[in-house]
C-alpha cells in the first residue's frame, strides 16, 4: 500500500469513526430528551410535578413537542448536535381573556442552548411590546419590551437528575401600566432586576422601578424610584429572608390629605422552619393573598409562631421627610416562657419647630424621652400574661387587651 491509499484509509477511518461518535451524541440526546419527556419531574425536581411534555413530531435530529404547566402551554422544538438548542413560544389557552390577548400580541419566546450533554448553559425570553383590555371588566394591560437572560450552572447528579449548582438572571420591561378598573391604575417606568441563586442554600433578587404611581379616583400616590432586595438562606432547620426597600421622593395626596416623604429604607427580617409550603404561606400572606394559603398551612404557621420558631425583625430604619427624621427598629417573637414579646425603638428628629410640639401636645409625657430640644426617644415593649396582652411605652401603659391565645 502507497502512501497515498495509507493517508486516505486513514481519512475514511477517521471519517468513519467520527460519524459513528456523532451518531451516537445524537442518540444519546435523543434518548436524554426522550425521558425528560415521559417524566419532567425526575429532571426538574418535585416543584414541577405538573409539569407535562407531549412530542408531537420525531426525527433523528430533533422534536417538536408541547410543555404544559398548569394553564401554561408551550410550543416548541429541540434540535441535537455539537450545539444543541431548544426554541419554546407560550400559546394562548387561559381561562382568562386578557391574559390570553396579551399572550397573542406579545409572543413571548424562550431559547435555550444546551451544551454536548444536554445541559442547559443559556436562557434568553423576550416578548413584544403588547397591549390588551377587557372591556367589559373595565381592565387594561400594557407592557413594553420584556428580556430576560439566565446563565445557570447545573450538572447531571448520579440519579440522572438536573442539579442546580448556582444560577444568574436579569430581567427588563421597558414601561407597565396596569388598569384594575375605570378609575384605578398602576404604572411604571423601567423595572430593572436581577436573579442570583446558591443552589437551593440561598438566593437574591433585586429589581428598580423608575416613575412609579398609582391612582385612584382622585387618591393618587407617586414614587421617583423604588428599588427591592430579597435575600434568601436556607439552613437545614430554619429559612431566613431579608427584605429591604429603598424609597425615594414618595408624595401621596389620599382623601385630601397630602403627605411626602424624602427617603425611606425598611428592612424586615423574617424567620420560619425550613419548610416550603410554610414559606409560601408566609410569602402570600405579605402579599395579601389569603386565599392562596391552606387551612392546613396556615394552622401550622400559627403553631410554629406561638412556640417561637417564626418571628420577625425590624432591621435600623430610617424615614426622612422635610419636618422630621425617624429612626426606628424593632422585633417581634412569641416565645411561651418569656412575658416580652415585641419591641419597638423610635429616635425622631424634628427639623421643624412644629414637630416637637405636636409631640408633647398629643403624647402623654412619660410615654416619652425628650433627649434634646427637637429630639425625642421612646421604647415601646408588648407584654403578655395567660390573660391579657400589654403595651407599654418608655414604661407606662397605653394599651392593654385580652390575650386570645
Amino acid at each position: 500500500m502507497n502512501t497515498a491509499q495509507k493517508i486516505g484509509t486513514g481519512v475514511v477511518a477517521a471519517a468513519l469513526v467520527c460519524s459513528a461518535a456523532y451518531g451516537f451524541l445524537i442518540h444519546t440526546q435523543a434518548s436524554h430528551f426522550d425521558q425528560f419527556a415521559e417524566n419532567p419531574s425526575r429532571y426538574l425536581g418535585e416543584n414541577f410535578k405538573d409539569v407535562s411534555v407531549e412530542i408531537s413530531n420525531s426525527s433523528i435530529f430533533g422534536r417538536e413537542f408541547i410543555l404544559n404547566k398548569g394553564d401554561v402551554h408551550f410550543g416548541g422544538s429541540v434540535s441535537f448536535g455539537l450545539k444543541p438548542h431548544a426554541n419554546m413560544k407560550m400559546l394562548a389557552a387561559s381561562s382568562q381573556p386578557l391574559f390570553n390577548e396579551a399572550i397573542k400580541s406579545a409572543d413571548p419566546t424562550l431559547t435555550v442552548d444546551l451544551n454536548y450533554r444536554f445541559i442547559p448553559k443559556v436562557l434568553e425570553f423576550a416578548s413584544k411590546p403588547f397591549s390588551a383590555r377587557d372591556e367589559s371588566a373595565g381592565t387594561a394591560l400594557d407592557i413594553g419590551k420584556v428580556s430576560l437572560k439566565a446563565l445557570p450552572d447545573m450538572a447531571s447528579s448520579s440519579d440522572g437528575n438536573l442539579k442546580f449548582n448556582s444560577a444568574n438572571a436579569v430581567f427588563d420591561i421597558q414601561n407597565f401600566a396596569l388598569r384594575l378598573s375605570p378609575t384605578e391604575v398602576i404604572q411604571s417606568g423601567s423595572i430593572t432586576g436581577r436573579l442570583t441563586s446558591q443552589g437551593s442554600e440561598s438566593s437574591n433578587f433585586s429589581a428598580a422601578l423608575n416613575g412609579l404611581s398609582t391612582v385612584n379616583g382622585k387618591d393618587t400616590i407617586k414614587i421617583e424610584s423604588v428599588s427591592f432586595d430579597i435575600a434568601l438562606t436556607k439552613k437545614p432547620s430554619e429559612i431566613t429572608q431579608i427584605s429591604k426597600i429603598d424609597l425615594q421622593n414618595l408624595s401621596a395626596r389620599i382623601s385630601g390629605l397630602k403627605s411626602t416623604i424624602e427617603s425611606a429604607n425598611p428592612q424586615i427580617e423574617t424567620h420560619i422552619p425550613n419548610d416550603p409550603e410554610m414559606y409560601d404561606a408566609v410569602t402570600n400572606l405579605l402579599i395579601g393573598d389569603e386565599a392562596a394559603v391552606s387551612r392546613d398551612a396556615l394552622e401550622r404557621l400559627g403553631n410554629s409562631f406561638l412556640s417561637g420558631d417564626v418571628w420577625l425583625k425590624l432591621n435600623p430604619t430610617v424615614i426622612k421627610t422635610k419636618a422630621y427624621q425617624l429612626n426606628m427598629s424593632g422585633d417581634l417573637r412569641w416565645l411561651p416562657d418569656k412575658p416580652q414579646f415585641a419591641s419597638l425603638n423610635l429616635n425622631l428628629l424634628g427639623k421643624e419647630p412644629q414637630i416637637g410640639a405636636l409631640v408633647q401636645m398629643f403624647v402623654p409625657r412619660k410615654a416619652y424621652t425628650r433627649v434634646d430640644k427637637d429630639k425625642f426617644e421612646a421604647q415601646i415593649v408588648a407584654n403578655k400574661s395567660p390573660d391579657k396582652i400589654t403595651v407599654l411605652s418608655n414604661g407606662m401603659q397605653i394599651y392593654t387587651a385580652h390575650n386570645p391565645f
